[in-house]
């Protein structure tokens, strides 16, 4: 028989017919049972002091505010074979690292926002789109490589983050509202041919930019008209 650590006291069933543990218990580690298919915020509701958590390989689905201000919380390791991270799932959370598989093709509004000791997060390869708010104001993120399925980065994805630089995609179609904004560090980014839409103040408050690469072809609105900073402005050559 498997060792589960956590007590479980109860279980139930969202309306989607998935299958969630409750656990009750004051252990710092908490591993799912492998019949749990998903989780949500009742699961853990009475496990406040939980550190660390350990994905059992039959997970599918993490449902929105699950660990939402579980401020103990600094590790997860998550399973492949997930495949939906809910909105502010993770929210104000003290993870310092995250990897999500690349079964994972949504991850919601807000997931990682005010996680201030998140620094490093390997995407997964499936994701097609960075919803609103997914990483804002994740403070010590230093580094994030988005991937090449990445079609949309949507409004406030990465506001207040801590990069210098920023890899966006070759297939990349559009960067929504305010993306960038409050983001100090960053000093260059270059924005792929295939970028056709730039949303007004992407890069506002962006103190340190000094370089920014258009499109061979852009034909969007004026520039200099979504962000407060003075900076070399050229069109990628041929």
């Amino acid at each position: 028989k498997d060792k589960v650590f956590g007590r479980i006291s109860d279980y139930g069933m969202l309306g989607s017919g998935y299958i969630y543990p409750v656990f009750n218990t004051i252990d710092t580690l908490i591993e799912l049972p492998v019949w749990a298919e998903c989780v949500c915020y009742r699961s853990f509701i009475n496990a406040l002091k939980m550190e660390k958590l350990l994905c059992n390989d039959n997970l599918v689905y993490i449902n929105h505010s699950t660990f939402k201000d579980h401020v103990n919380l600094n590790t997860v390791v998550l399973n492949n074979g997930l495949e939906s991270i809910g909105l502010r799932a993770f929210l104000d959370t003290h993870l310092t690292e995250i990897v999500i598989p690349d079964s994972v093709t949504y991850v919601g509004a807000g997931a990682f926002s005010w996680v201030t000791t998140l620094e490093r997060v390997k995407m997964s390869s499936s994701i097609q789109s960075i919803d609103e708010y997914c990483f804002n104001n994740c403070k010590s993120l230093m580094k994030i490589d988005i991937p090449e399925s990445c079609k949309v980065i949507e409004s406030d994805a990465f506001t207040s983050c801590n990069f210098e630089e920023i890899n966006l995609p070759n297939g990349l179609e559009r960067i929504g509202n305010k993306v960038f904004s409050c983001c100090s560090r960053l000093r260059q980014v270059v924005i792929p041919d295939s970028c056709q839409i730039l949303v007004d103040d992407i890069f506002r408050n962006c103190d340190s930019l000094a370089k920014l690469e258009l499109p061979r072809q852009y034909r969007g609105v004026n520039v200099r008209d979504i962000t407060e900073v003075q900076f070399e402005i050229r069109k990628q050559s041929k």
